[in-house]
């Protein structure tokens, strides 16, 4: 899924990738709805293992939004997925990985992942 195409950005292209590492468990699934101000992606449910991704043109004014609702079992939470300072954390590839503790945000190295937050 792409917010626009990529390569028709004036300003910085960007990627968001959201990756399910939560345990393997037939009766509870990982759905996400993302959306920023301009675009809904729409509600996705992302399997063990599996992942949702997509990508974007930069706001010329670098006010880019995107926040997303995570349901897993009993809970759930809301938070940005991209706005300038997680820019600045993952470069230009966020790379997330849900897992039952929380969530992890790829560090700019490209090899390690820092805990965000819990759930």
């Amino acid at each position: 899924m792409l917010a626009c195409p990529l390569e028709a950005c004036w300003s910085s292209s960007f990627k968001v990738h959201l990756v399910n590492e939560l345990p393997e468990d037939d009766r509870y699934a990982l759905a996400v709805h993302c959306r920023s101000g301009d675009d809904d992606l729409g509600y996705h449910i992302i399997g063990h293992t599996q992942d949702y991704k997509w990508g974007f043109c930069e706001a010329v004014f670098s006010n880019t939004v995107f926040g997303c609702d995570f349901w897993w079992a009993h809970k759930f939470i809301h938070f940005d997925v991209f706005n300038k300072n997680i820019s600045y954390k993952c470069k230009f590839d966020c790379t997330w990985k849900v897992r039952d503790d929380g969530f992890y945000l790829q560090d700019r190295d490209g090899y390690t992942y820092d805990r965000y937050m819990g759930w």
